[in-house]
């Protein structure tokens, strides 16, 4: 007797229906089918289990992750690694291994120095995730600058000294035939006598610097404030620090009053700003101001050491701030959405034996990017 019948073989997102012939003799029951059709079938599940089972697939790249190039000179360069929720990481030049993290948050600027100019490097990072033991890795290329032959021509200007000590504390430039400089700068009058009235800026106009006096009113009464300093977005949009933030444009000035309006012990002398309506100003005692274009108010920074210099990067959502005096520590602020918080103190490290430890003051900032 010979029937055929369907047997259903099932395996994990596969379902096959193979027709098969029964003979039966004397009870004895066979089962037939073509062995070229058992050994392909055989293979074909053995594919999709192996497929599906794989487990030497790479790990997918954290969500977030950032490694790339911010910047680069003749000999150094700057790399962004940013990555949450991680085991470590480690970076590389080639095959060196230049620089290893542990941790579960990341997010800082590579420094590497050391480079020849003119030269393409490749990075890679390599980074362990809790999930698997494979590592993700991701890679960048970057070429230094080259050097250059050119021969600069400095010429000096000198201006003041002839009744007294003069100083110039800050500089902007708008182009090339508008700079102005801030200061205290003593001249002689007319007559050949020191003037008691002393100069606090200095101006080029593209063939010669002119000594300025800049002149606001402050309660009730016309004086001329030394200038500690300057910072320009046009022409006609110049803001200067005495103490308080002036505002010009170039001819006509303005001080405001912050100690009646916000802060009677605040005392500014630099400033930067993304624009006009977006400045910042920082000063002694750690004080920080803010100017939003429509109303000022005070950052507290619960630092008490004197603000030297500040610059932002160009969207202004990162500011940074650095400050120092005498038999006091060694700050570097950084302001960001709104929330101030202190990189580094170097108080923390005063009694730490540590590379990280920082003799002297941090002068100046700057940056160009987030």
């Amino acid at each position: 007797m010979v029937k055929s019948f369907n047997l259903i073989a099932s395996v994990p997102g596969y379902i096959s229906t193979l027709q098969l012939l029964t003979i039966s003799l004397k009870k004895k029951v066979f089962i037939g089918m073509p062995i070229n059709k058992i050994i392909t079938t055989f293979i074909f599940l053995a594919g999709l289990f192996f497929l599906s089972c794989n487990p030497s697939e790479p790990e997918k790249a954290p969500a977030g992750l950032e490694f790339k190039a911010e910047d680069a000179s003749c000999t150094e360069a700057w790399i962004k690694l940013k990555v949450n929720d991680i085991v470590g990481a480690e970076v590389y030049r080639g095959d060196a291994l230049i620089f290893n993290f542990a941790g579960q948050n990341i997010d800082t600027t590579l420094y590497d120095e050391g480079l020849l100019p003119n030269h393409v490097y490749k990075y890679h990072t390599s980074i362990q995730l809790y999930s698997n033991s494979n590592a993700v890795t991701k890679e960048l290329t970057l070429q230094t600058m080259d050097t250059t032959s050119h021969n600069f021509t400095w010429q000096t200007f000198t201006f003041g000294g002839e009744a007294g000590s003069s100083v110039l504390n800050d500089v902007a430039i708008i182009d090339e035939n508008n700079i102005w400089a801030v200061g205290e700068i003593y001249m002689k009058d007319s007559l050949g006598n020191p003037d008691p009235h002393t100069y606090n800026a200095v101006h080029w106009d593209g063939s010669e610097w002119k000594v300025k006096k800049i002149t606001v009113l402050f309660r009730g009464s016309i004086i001329t404030p030394p200038l500690e300093g300057v910072f320009a977005f046009a022409e006609d949009d110049i803001w200067f620090v005495g103490s308080l933030p002036i505002h010009g444009d170039g001819i006509n000035w303005t001080m405001f009053d912050l100690r009646t309006t916000v802060d009677p012990n605040l005392s500014l002398s630099r400033a930067w700003g993304s624009n006009t309506n977006n400045i910042y100003f920082v000063g002694r005692k750690g004080n920080i101001a803010h100017w939003d274009g429509v109303k000022w108010s005070k950052i507290e920074s619960e630092i008490d050491v004197k603000l030297r210099d500040i610059w932002g990067t160009p969207n202004g959502k990162t500011v940074w701030v650095s400050g120092y005096e005498d038999f006091k520590p060694t700050i570097l602020l950084k302001i960001s959405n709104s929330i101030i918080e202190t990189v580094f103190n170097s108080r923390d490290y005063l009694f730490v034996n540590s590379p990280d430890h920082i003799s002297g003051g941090i002068v100046s900032v700057w940056t160009n990017n987030t």
